[in-house]
């Protein structure tokens, strides 16, 4: 099993990433869901926390149309939620959207990333430092605007989504924020994997070899989406390992990525290398 983290800076607002491959077991699963606890906990430090519930349903009957969304979801979640906001909803070219807000009655953060993975398209988890009356006006009102917003719950002002991602053996979680937070969390973005590396290379003079983004020409492989660019030759590129406990770097043939790699050490020896 391999776990890291990834910090991605967009135009509008940012992503932190706890990102886990190779998770066959529930053991697995459980230490992947601990590992994220522990990194997730810092950046959501003072926020109250609450679950976004997202549901769409095609060509709705009458009754459909009638029922609010917390008749809509399993009954046996009902008996844990301590509070919930109204039923939102409306009817866009015979698409039913329904959203709502809730919390938990008991559940530690750890407890509420296991709960969004159950169904990674349903549930969604807020961090604000609004009360949940003004959450829930919030939801009305982007329900009001919904063809505007593609029905997406996106953070403003002070506020974090985290979200779920699952692949075959793969477990993402996604925090999202503007940019207005990104000062009081600057210092965990640079504890991240991908932030370390940048500031290494970037303390070494080796900033131009490589920007610590994720190796686009390979993306769509998985087992080595970990893998961040560190130097491009004509035939080879130099890659480092997020998920490696001293950043191992590999070099590889461009033509051919799937054959066997040369480890060429840790990424303080091969920034030795360089110099």
């Amino acid at each position: 099993m391999k776990i890291w983290t990834e910090f991605r800076d967009r135009i509008f607002k940012s992503d932190v990433y706890v990102l886990g491959n190779k998770i066959f077991t529930e053991e697995d699963f459980h230490d992947y869901l601990n590992e994220a606890e522990q990194v997730l906990s810092k950046f959501t430090k003072g926020y109250s926390l609450y679950v976004i519930v997202d549901l769409e349903i095609d060509r709705p009957t009458k009754v459909q149309q009638r029922k609010t969304i917390w008749a809509s979801i399993e009954d046996d979640l009902e008996r844990f939620i301590d509070s919930k906001g109204e039923s939102h909803s409306t009817l866009i070219n015979d698409t039913l959207y329904l959203r709502g807000v809730f919390t938990f009655e008991d559940f530690s953060l750890m407890d509420q990333l296991d709960f969004i993975f159950s169904d990674v398209h349903t549930y969604t988890l807020l961090f604000s430092r609004d009360p949940l009356h003004k959450v829930d006006t919030d939801l009305k009102r982007q329900m009001s605007c919904l063809k505007d917003c593609c029905g997406k719950k996106l953070p403003s002002g002070d506020e974090l989504t985290l979200t779920a991602i699952t692949y075959e053996d793969e477990y993402d979680l996604k925090l999202t924020f503007g940019h207005n937070v990104q000062v009081e969390v600057d210092s965990l973005i640079r504890q991240t994997d991908s932030e370390q590396i940048f500031n290494i290379l970037l303390r070494s003079d080796l900033y131009q070899a490589g920007d610590a983004i994720s190796v686009n020409m390979i993306k769509g492989i998985d087992s080595i989406n970990n893998f961040l660019f560190l130097r491009e030759e004509e035939r080879y590129m130099y890659v480092v390992d997020m998920a490696s406990e001293d950043y191992e770097c590999y070099r590889l043939e461009k033509e051919h990525i799937f054959d066997e790699w040369e480890f060429v050490g840790s990424l303080n020896e091969f920034i030795k290398k360089q110099n």
